[in-house]
């Protein structure tokens, strides 16, 4: 499938060759969160990970979510070099 532009026609990604077939649009969708069980441990080492990463100025609700997921050891010595903590937190993950 091709788009059309000045020059003519040209090659299109075929995600967008299918959304313009499916008539949908690129936006993202939603996906699925798949939660977990952890024990009272495995809770009390995230709640920890959550506190650290808070401490180094990650949002609340960013460092919960990437509690389980980052090392937070890594990030501390990004923003000890003077990284910004929400750059340092990209970086890492």
């Amino acid at each position: 499938m091709t788009g059309e532009c000045a020059e003519g026609p040209r090659p299109v990604s075929w995600p967008r060759a299918l959304a313009i077939r499916t008539g949908e649009t690129m936006e993202p969708t939603a996906t699925m969160i798949r939660h977990e069980a952890i024990g009272p441990e495995g809770l009390l080492v995230h709640n920890w990970r959550a506190m650290q990463l808070k401490r180094l100025g990650i949002p609340a609700p960013l460092a919960e979510d990437a509690a389980g997921h980052v090392d937070w050891h890594q990030l501390a010595k990004l923003v000890q070099r003077g990284c910004p903590s929400q750059l340092a937190l990209r970086m890492v993950r």
